[in-house]
């Protein structure tokens, strides 16, 4: 079972939890006490931590069960992770949606958006009319946890800390001056 990470505004500050078997959350913080390690409560920060201690996020595991889960009014997610150095995105992934709204280049395109474009779960996404039409596209995400540069294709998974889902929220006519 893999663990589950978030971040959610508890007592007017940021706060990472882990979710338990009982799909609940419980405060990072609390778990961490139990399971007798020291982290930090900053999901960037964790992940660097846990990129760089082997076992941190199974014990971490092995304790969030122990720990009274918080209740689900408690619960305002933010972006899991506030601050990310960045976010890349592969364009023309939905081949049905490729066919439909754009000429094919043959080959990936990369683009980035900025830390600010994230949204916590169940949050509003704002959108400007003037945009004019917007399309939600739900995207498997991979969270790098280490910095690395020249890799081998072999080695690229060895990097990966986890996965997210992100609602890649496309404005054809913002992207293209429509």
């Amino acid at each position: 079972d893999l663990m589950k990470l978030g971040t959610i505004t508890f007592d007017g500050a940021p706060h990472v939890v882990l979710r338990g078997k009982d799909g609940k959350a419980r405060l990072l913080a609390s778990v961490a006490v139990a399971a007798g390690v020291t982290v930090p409560d900053d999901m960037l920060a964790l992940i660097e931590m846990a990129s760089a201690q082997a076992g941190l996020i199974d014990a971490l595991a092995r304790t969030v069960d122990q720990i009274v889960p918080l209740p689900d009014a408690a619960l305002d997610w933010r972006a899991p992770i506030a601050r990310p150095s960045k976010i890349l995105g592969v364009a023309f992934n939905n081949k049905e949606l490729m066919r439909k709204a754009h000429f094919d280049p043959g080959v990936p395109n990369f683009f980035m958006k900025p830390p600010s474009a994230l949204q916590g779960h169940g949050k509003p996404i704002r959108v400007d009319p003037a945009w004019g039409a917007v399309i939600p596209e739900p995207e498997v995400c991979a969270v790098i946890g280490r910095q690395v540069k020249d890799i081998s294709e072999d080695e690229a998974l060895s990097c990966v800390f986890g996965y997210a889902i992100h609602n890649d929220v496309t404005s054809h006519g913002l992207k293209f001056g429509k």
